[in-house]
């Protein structure tokens, strides 16, 4: 459970409702949390306090995904994958599984 609050859709700023329909679909991740890979889903949630802040995190992920990077996506991905599994994060697991 977060110690913030989180921001149900319905007071979501409009910048968060399309990251919140890729992984909520048409729910209130509030009121019926949960993403498809089996996290709560309440790190979007409590992040979307501030939209500027949530902005900058969802800018830093297409920068990070950019298939310009150097290091190839797939080595990425299975670093990530272990390093999730070896800290027994099932956030970062399941994100990258």
């Amino acid at each position: 459970m977060p110690r913030l609050r989180q921001v149900p859709r319905a007071e979501a700023d409009a910048s968060v409702i399309p990251v919140y329909d890729l992984l909520f679909g048409d729910r209130d991740p509030v009121a019926q949390p949960g993403t498809a890979t089996g996290t709560p889903g309440d790190w979007w949630t409590v992040f979307a306090l501030v939209p500027e802040i949530f902005e900058h995190a969802v800018r830093g992920f297409a920068l990070y995904r950019n298939p310009a990077r150097a290091l190839d996506a797939q080595l990425r991905e299975l670093a990530q994958t272990r390093v999730g599994w070896a800290r027994a994060s099932q956030f970062v697991f399941s994100q990258h599984c």
